[in-house]
């Protein structure tokens, strides 16, 4: 099993986790991150996840799993505080 595509997850998710812990919405901590340096680190962690993808996908299919990947995370992102029990989310 090629080992690059599990990593390209793992780093876009904790690019994702920046991104949405630098939010004022957030639910998960009790304050947001730095907004700037973690939004910054986010999207890095996302932009190196692509070429990491595309070691073992065709070009545009890394983009299309990369695309899905991120857009689920950051969908379900707001909702870990419930899991989390959390009871300001609540």
């Amino acid at each position: 099993m090629n080992l690059f595509v599990p990593l390209a997850l793992l780093l876009s998710l904790g690019g994702c986790l920046g991104l949405y812990l630098s939010s004022r919405h957030q639910r998960l901590l009790r304050t947001p991150l730095s907004a700037r340096p973690a939004r910054w680190m986010g999207a890095l962690l996302v932009l190196v996840a692509l070429p990491l993808l595309g070691q073992s996908l065709q070009p545009w299919v890394a983009l299309y799993v990369l695309f899905v990947w991120t857009t689920l995370l950051l969908m379900l992102l707001p909702y870990a505080a419930l899991l989390v029990g959390r009871k300001e989310a609540r």
